[in-house]
């Protein structure tokens, strides 16, 4: 048992309560997890690899997934889970649209690019889904 630790520990409901109104004030409670954020522990190297991992993910479109694909891939390059979680945060429902947008004009580019003889023709989207009846 840690020095400053409770002797007994809190119920879920307790626990809920704390979350949801703690008791040492929200302005201080804001202020100590973002200090705790601040002294993350861990390399240089295993937190600037958690967190571009968790960046690189979130521009996956597998939105669901983003938290836990963040955190199996930092924990494989050995990197730090809570920032590769961090990381997960660039994407968001308003930056979702602007990323899928360029990942979509990327593709479109490259599949020009690699196929010259259509490259005159502009590629619509029912061209690169194939048949969407199936998809309805």
């Amino acid at each position: 048992m840690s020095l400053f630790q409770s002797r007994q520990s809190k119920t879920l409901p307790q626990k809920l309560r704390e979350l949801a109104w703690p008791r040492m004030g929200v302005r201080r409670y804001v202020l100590y997890r973002w200090l705790r954020l601040i002294r993350l522990e861990g390399s240089s190297y295993s937190i600037a690899a958690g967190l571009s991992f968790g960046m690189a993910v979130s521009f996956t479109p597998f939105i669901g997934l983003h938290f836990i694909l963040a955190g199996l891939g930092a924990w494989v390059i050995r990197g730090n889970l809570v920032a590769s979680a961090i990381g997960t945060l660039v994407g968001n429902p308003w930056t979702f649209p602007i990323i899928w947008t360029l990942i979509f004009q990327t593709g479109k580019a490259l599949l020009l690019w690699f196929d010259p003889i259509n490259a005159a023709a502009e590629l619509s989207i029912k061209e690169l889904l194939g048949d969407t009846s199936l998809l309805w």
